[in-house]
Order: C-alpha cells, then sequence, then structure tokens
C-alpha cells in the first residue's frame, strides 16, 4: 500500500517536475518560485502583505502563459537518423528546422531527449 503510493507521488513528482524545466525559462523559474513563496506566506492576508506579491505574479505568469499560447511560432522539424545505433558509440545525426511562419525566431533552444519509462 505505502509502496504504491510512494510510486504514484514518485510519478507526479518527477512529471510536474519535468514539465516545470522544459517550459519555463529561467525569469520565469523565479517567478514561479516567489509566486509560491508568497502564497504560502500570504495566506493570512490581515497579518501580511505577501498575498499582493502573490497575486502580481500570479497574473504575470497567467499572461505569460497565455501569451506563449497564443502567439506561439509556426516551426517544422525534420530529423534524419542514421538506421542503425549501437549501444556505447556515439551517433550523429541531422535536424533540420525551418521556420514556417512570417515572424523571425530568435534564441531558439533544441533539447533532444530520450523518452524514458517508468518501471
Amino acid at each position: 500500500m505505502i509502496r504504491r503510493l510512494l510510486f504514484h507521488s514518485f510519478r507526479v513528482v518527477h512529471s510536474l517536475s519535468n514539465l516545470v524545466r522544459t517550459r519555463f525559462t529561467p525569469a520565469g523559474l523565479l517567478l514561479l518560485g516567489g509566486a509560491v513563496s508568497s502564497g504560502i506566506f500570504g495566506v493570512d492576508t490581515r497579518q501580511s502583505l505577501a498575498f499582493q506579491i502573490f497575486a502580481l505574479s500570479a497574473g504575470v505568469l497567467l499572461v505569460s502563459i497565455l501569451g506563449g499560447l497564443v502567439f506561439r511560432g509556426d516551426l517544422r522539424l525534420r530529423r534524419v537518423l542514421p538506421r542503425f545505433g549501437t549501444v556505447g558509440v556515439p551517433m550523429h545525426y541531422r535536424v533540420t528546422l525551418a521556420n514556417a511562419g512570417a515572424r523571425m525566431q530568435r534564441d531558439l533552444l533544441l533539447a533532444d531527449e530520450l523518452d524514458s519509462a517508468f518501471p
């Protein structure tokens, strides 16, 4: 019973950590940390003014998340892999990235990570 609960909580925390790590910039992580900490300290609105910091940072996060969903770039990615790969031997492959949109995209980062299955 406890083992199942621990595994489920590990899975949730790992998924949430992966989501936050891949979707937020360093400035966004700072803002998210400030929102969480001010949300913890600002629970009692009569003793602390931290709820104002929480409201401001949560509003900025909400606007940036919605803006990221609306103003998304139109990119096409193509990965050309070799036919075979061997364990322990470096494998080189080519990635082609094309901008299909009208706006120029700057400061892009390509992170190619293998999909890891849970045990």
